[in-house]
């Protein structure tokens, strides 16, 4: 199954590099990604589930993209390298952000996962964040889950088992809202029956 790849530095289906800047409180962060790319076409449940990979290495960050699609070939997924770089897309909504806790490890003045993270939920509460670390803090666990976070994963052996794990819990929480019955839906029902009473009750 293929999917969009935003990965930095990608040429888009013209060849040319596409360059959305962000105004960096440092200073002008550039950040760059690729438009080019197939659809996945099947969807979970009522419709297609939106992935954003957020990782400054691109090796792990193909690596966790082949492991989720090979275990949930129905979901689209995007990937960057920055979180500049997903909060410039963060707009499409997606279902979940896998984000990395070290994004300035090789961008020295880049955002760190937590201050991104602060800003999805911000801007989106109902986003699904899930944290990534190479270092298996409880500190900087508890600082995630208090700011939002809906888990924290270090990066290990298991990691991308973890991951799966809670893509699959959460993709069954979406799908199970989606099914149930809606307050606006129960409200419609009860005006419908109101109204055929009312009409009955008239007639006869």
């Amino acid at each position: 199954m293929k999917t969009i790849s935003t990965l930095s530095n990608s040429p888009g289906e013209d060849g040319k590099m596409f360059q959305p800047t962000l105004v960096h409180p440092e200073k002008e962060l550039r950040v760059s990604y690729s438009k080019k790319g197939a659809l996945a076409k099947t969807k979970t449940g009522t419709r297609e589930i939106l992935i954003f990979i957020v990782d400054d290495d691109p090796m792990y960050t193909k690596a966790l993209e082949h492991s989720i699609l090979d275990k949930i070939p129905s979901v689209k997924i995007k990937t960057f390298q920055t979180g500049e770089a997903c909060l410039q897309q963060i707009k499409q909504k997606p279902d979940v952000v896998i984000l990395d806790y070290y994004l300035d490890s090789k961008v020295s003045y880049a955002w760190n996962g937590l201050t991104i993270l602060k800003q999805i939920k911000k801007l989106y509460p109902k986003i699904k964040v899930v944290m990534l670390s190479v270092q298996d803090s409880l500190d900087v666990a508890v600082k995630c889950i208090e700011n939002g976070s809906y888990d924290y994963i270090p990066k290990s052996e298991s990691a991308f088992v973890r991951i799966n794990n809670v893509l699959q819990n959460i993709i069954g929480d979406i799908n199970s809202n989606e099914k149930a019955v809606k307050p606006y839906q129960v409200v419609g029902i009860i005006i419908i029956i109101i109204l055929i009473l009312s009409f009955l009750l008239i007639k006869f």
